[in-house]
């Protein structure tokens, strides 16, 4: 990631002025002390606390202006560069703090952003807060997939985080963001924030608690929100733009259903087992209740299900809890409340496929006669 142009850098104010000690020039109107057997000069010495900060200009203005008088050229010059000085710190703050709340970037205690050990800055896990809802677009296996991925304990929020790279490029007005996302299988594909505003090709999938998803008008990360998901909509940009070649092509390339497992190839490099038939799929609940939060789970159900809390030829993520064992089958049309507990025997009843990702090991998979493709 390059920074084209950063403002400032944070740090304590340091005044210009030099002690007593240190000074033994001397000056016209404005001198702080005068050489005289080398003590400080009684008459022309002052409170050196009170000095250049009165003179600071720390309006948001750049044209605002600035009383110098009273000051040498030297010390005149000098109080023009804090003061240019002071704005480029406190655009840098503004600007560091857009970037964290509005576009998801990763930033330190300090609110300076985190770069890795490559120069780039970093998505924040938390820009995975909260679920990601489907919405009129046909595109549940992969809205179920991040949902599952989400909640594995071998990838959750900070595994996804790591595939999103933010690009910044600063200017005289806000940064313009986009997202470098790279896939398992080594390709990168590149959403823009403006791609994931409302209306955009790129952008279906919604969040929590903002339908509204033009990034201008939300706060990302804000505590006191349930979440936006913005991770999830740059994965869902990003996935429709690989998919579909270009962000015209979007909406067709994930409009009309797809494969779970290929999802989850694309996005680690990883296998992923598919199961068909009852025999089959119940090796793999056997395998799933022994291994709860190692990998991530997808269910497809029938055409016909012969339960009606199920839609037929959906897929849902299967979440399980590893205290209790308790499975889920979770709607992406609404994963707050569209939660429904299920057994073994009710998936096996009502879903033809599942899909069992796999970031471990696939040798116990192979031995217990689940195939991978």
């Amino acid at each position: 990631m390059t920074l084209d142009s950063p403002r400032g850098l944070f740090g304590p104010y340091v005044t210009s002025t030099k002690s007593a000690s240190s000074t033994s020039s001397t000056t016209q109107s404005g001198a702080l002390f005068k050489k005289n057997k080398g003590k400080a000069n009684p008459k022309k010495s002052f409170n050196q606390s009170s000095s250049l900060p009165a003179y600071k200009n720390l309006s948001k203005d750049p044209n605002a202006p600035v009383d110098y008088s009273g000051l040498s050229p030297k010390l005149r010059s000098m109080s023009r560069q804090e003061d240019q000085q002071a704005r480029n710190e406190e655009k840098s703050r503004e600007d560091y703090k857009l970037l964290h709340d509005q576009y998801g970037v990763k930033v330190d205690a300090k609110g300076v952003p985190v770069y890795d050990k490559n120069g780039n800055m970093q998505l924040d896990p938390q820009a995975f807060k909260g679920h990601a809802h489907q919405t009129g677009v046909g595109d549940c296996f992969l809205v179920a997939t991040m949902e599952s991925m989400k909640e594995s304990s071998k990838i959750g929020p900070e595994g996804l985080a790591k595939m999103v790279t933010p690009v910044v490029k600063f200017g005289n007005r806000d940064p313009q963001v986009s997202y470098n996302v790279k896939f398992g299988n080594g390709h990168t594909v590149n959403v823009t924030s403006k791609e994931l505003g409302h209306g955009y090709e790129t952008n279906h999938v919604q969040g929590d608690s903002n339908r509204t998803l033009n990034p201008s008008v939300m706060n990302v990360l804000d505590t006191s929100a349930v979440g936006t998901a913005l991770g999830q909509r740059i994965l869902e940009g990003a996935y429709g733009k690989y998919k579909g070649s270009d962000s015209s092509n979007v909406t067709s390339a994930i409009n009309h259903g797809g494969d779970p497992s290929q999802v989850y190839r694309t996005f680690t490099g990883q296998p992923s087992y598919l199961t068909h038939g009852r025999d089959e799929n119940k090796k793999s609940l056997e395998y799933a209740n022994t291994h709860p939060t190692d990998n991530s789970y997808v269910i497809d159900s029938k055409a016909k299900p012969n339960d009606s809390r199920f839609v037929g030829g959906h897929a849902y993520s299967l979440i399980i809890d590893p205290q209790t064992g308790q499975k889920e089958a979770v709607n992406p049309w609404d994963p707050n409340t569209l939660r429904i507990p299920v057994s073994d025997q009710d998936i096996l009843n009502n879903f033809d496929f599942v899909h069992i990702n796999n970031k471990m090991s696939y040798l116990p998979l192979l031995l217990m006669g689940i195939g991978n493709y």
